[in-house]
């Protein structure tokens, strides 16, 4: 099991449904930076 395998293992089991996955869970974060003045609408992880 990779790295990517086990974090969406891991974020699987404490939210419990499988379409909250990693993509949604960074779209999230990036939205809430940029709501808080965060960011410039710039990738908060860089390139995707």
């Amino acid at each position: 099991m990779n790295a990517d395998d086990w974090a969406r293992a891991a974020l699987l089991a404490h939210v419990g449904h499988p379409t909250y996955g990693l993509d949604a869970l960074r779209a999230d974060l990036e939205r809430f930076t940029f709501l808080l003045g965060g960011s410039d609408e710039e990738d908060l992880f860089g390139q995707r």
